[in-house]
């Protein structure tokens, strides 16, 4: 659910660098809307990109442990404002009213933090997306919403987790397809909606009796490396929902993904 409150895809310039085990990302990009994907440029505003992360390395009690901050910042904002799914079924449940568009400054700010050791592996994140935005014939809010994730895994087969995947001992062959790593993850994860967004009755933002306030979403997975580049991923989730949009849902999902 944090994916929904960041850029999925974006146009720009980016710079990346670093040193001592810290890395460093720049950019300038054109700007979309939270969860969005750009493939153009509609206003001479821009989006400023910075990301910092440092792993630890070494044999002392921080080897494994990674931490982070990125966040961005654009003066106008995408005129277009997201609506939200959930992960795995993508079912829409939260929407702005028609009329609703940028009218002043988007922030985000997402800290994270991960640790691997031998098998097991975790990583949490937590997001904040803040614009001001306004409704034709309404005045202005600065909505500002929230999420966050935490998902830990563990390798069954016994090798190494790493944010980069696993790497099979004895990857899969066509004498033994009983090889290759098996890898199980759980992972819990929220999105909150600002309440600023549901203000103001009929002048709202958003409908509250159409668009839920919150998310909450369990998943289970279990992976299966064939060999470095290649998985058979397996997941499950369950999503409930609190608000107009109020229910849940159960999805689930396989998945072949090669990696070059």
């Amino acid at each position: 659910l944090t994916y929904d409150l960041v850029p999925n895809r974006d146009i720009g310039l980016a710079v990346h660098g670093g040193t001592g085990g810290v890395e460093y990302d720049v950019g300038v990009f054109t700007g979309v809307q939270d969860g969005g994907r750009g493939e153009g440029d509609a206003n001479d505003s821009k989006s400023l990109a910075v990301r910092v992360f440092d792993e630890f390395g070494g044999s002392g009690p921080l080897a494994g442990l990674g931490l982070g901050v990125a966040g961005t910042w654009s003066a106008q904002g995408e005129a277009t404002p997201p609506s939200f799914k959930t992960s795995i079924a993508q079912t829409t449940f939260f929407t702005y009213r028609s009329g609703v568009a940028a009218a002043g400054r988007h922030t985000r700010l997402a800290p994270q933090a991960s640790y691997y050791h031998g098998p097991f592996g975790a990583f949490a994140e937590y997001v904040r997306s803040a614009q001001v935005l306004a409704r034709t014939g309404g005045g202005t809010a600065r909505v500002a919403n929230t999420a966050w994730q935490t998902a830990v895994s563990w390798v069954v087969t016994g090798e190494d987790a790493t944010d980069k995947g696993v790497t099979p001992r004895n990857p899969v062959s066509l004498d033994d397809w009983l090889a290759g790593a098996v890898q199980v993850a759980l992972r819990y994860a929220v999105l909150n909606v600002d309440g600023a967004a549901f203000g103001g009755g009929g002048g709202s933002l958003a409908d509250p009796m159409v668009s839920a306030r919150a998310a909450h979403e369990l998943s289970v997975g279990v992976n299966w490396y064939l060999d470095r580049r290649l998985r058979v991923l397996l997941d499950a989730s369950h999503a409930r929902l609190s608000g107009g949009a109020r229910g849940g849902e159960w999805a689930a999902v396989a998945r072949l993904q090669a990696t070059f």
